[in-house]
């Protein structure tokens, strides 16, 4: 099954893939036990100060965060949507030796899994979260569907 996908960037720094980002959500949807709602995913790359305002509007925090998930409407075809910052994502890379594709594709496994109806907001469903990224990230790896994202022409290595 291959989900129509709706990708909006206003970060024009930001360089990928579609299709590489499109196998992402193939192999989430095919290979999970989880599974989320049918119909078009919206995956929106945002900068800081948007998901802020985003963050303080609809979660009532107004401080800068890396990924906000909005359900989606299934009676209407829509899975939903999930807006990552990728300034959040680059920042966070450069300083904890990690890669920028690496964080992004973990932005985008963690929006998937919300769909799927995973919390985080327990101890308990965090640490469910964490395992369940973790677990999805490593079969990415190991499909060799980590797609490659640029930011103002700096490359993957860390």
């Amino acid at each position: 099954m291959s989900r129509e996908i709706c990708i909006y960037s206003s970060v024009q720094r930001l360089d990928y893939d579609e299709d590489e980002i499109h196998r992402v959500f193939d192999l989430l949807d095919e290979c999970s036990e989880r599974s989320i709602p049918d119909g078009e995913l919206s995956l929106a790359f945002l900068d800081n100060e948007t998901m802020r305002v985003m963050h303080g509007e609809f979660l009532g925090d107004p401080a800068p965060t890396d990924v906000i998930t909005f359900p989606g409407d299934p009676e209407n075809d829509f899975a939903g949507e999930i807006c990552i910052s990728a300034e959040y994502a680059m920042e966070y890379a450069e300083g904890h030796g990690v890669t920028l594709s690496e964080e992004i594709t973990l932005y985008m496994i963690h929006g998937w899994l919300h769909l799927s109806e995973l919390g985080d907001q327990t101890p308990e469903d965090a640490a469910k979260m964490r395992e369940e990224e973790a677990k999805m990230l490593q079969a990415l790896k190991a499909q060799g569907a980590i797609p490659s994202f640029v930011y103002a022409g700096i490359s993957e290595e860390t």
